[in-house]
């Protein structure tokens, strides 16, 4: 399976749950940057769909994901040598 450039295999199924994890993360980290200051009718369900709808807001967010999987990734690898 290919996330974010990074392939994961099925060994790696916890690769995919904390790929799913800084995800969820990243998600309202990028959000709360944008707004600083939510309203009081901001749900995660608005926040998603922003993601969803947003291409600038979607690719800061996946940049963030697959550069920290990046960094996961290899220091696994290297441990597993």
């Amino acid at each position: 399976m290919l996330v974010s450039g990074i392939v994961l295999n099925d060994r790696q199924g916890g690769a995919l749950s904390l790929y799913n994890d800084l995800m969820d993360a990243f998600i309202n980290y990028q959000y709360r940057l944008d707004n600083p200051f939510p309203g009081e009718g901001e749900t995660w369900e608005v926040i998603i769909n922003k993601f969803q709808c947003d291409p600038v807001f979607n690719k800061k967010v996946l940049s963030l994901v697959s550069g920290v999987m990046a960094i996961v990734s290899k220091h696994i690898q290297d441990r597993c040598r």
